[in-house]
């Protein structure tokens, strides 16, 4: 969750974004949910990530999902990183239940 995001990555990460676990009753209504990093600090990138989620959310009425954010954090479901074979290893073996795939 975005709760112990930090707990796998860093400043230092080369992430692109995130998708966030999006409740299969709604996602057709919600769409694409994928949002991208920039260039700022990982704690700027997950907050504006959690005001975009919380305002899609607020968009399409779906307010208990909006409080239960605060408590609970939002689920993710992937990350785009760019990282390279030594920093995959390391990350296994911080993440034992993470999975990886290459992209293209």
């Amino acid at each position: 969750t975005t709760k112990n995001f930090n707990n796998y990555f860093s400043n230092d990460s080369d992430i692109i974004g995130i998708y966030p676990t999006v409740n299969p009753l709604y996602q057709k209504k919600l769409g694409d949910m994928f949002y991208s990093f920039n260039y700022q600090s990982l704690k700027i990138n997950i907050n504006n990530f959690l005001n975009f989620y919380r305002q899609k959310l607020k968009k399409n009425n779906f307010t208990n999902d909006v409080i239960a954010i605060d408590y609970n954090g939002v689920p993710i479901s992937k990350v785009k990183v760019y990282m390279t074979n030594e920093q995959i290893r390391n990350f296994l073996k911080d993440c034992f239940n993470c999975t990886y795939s290459f992209i293209k």
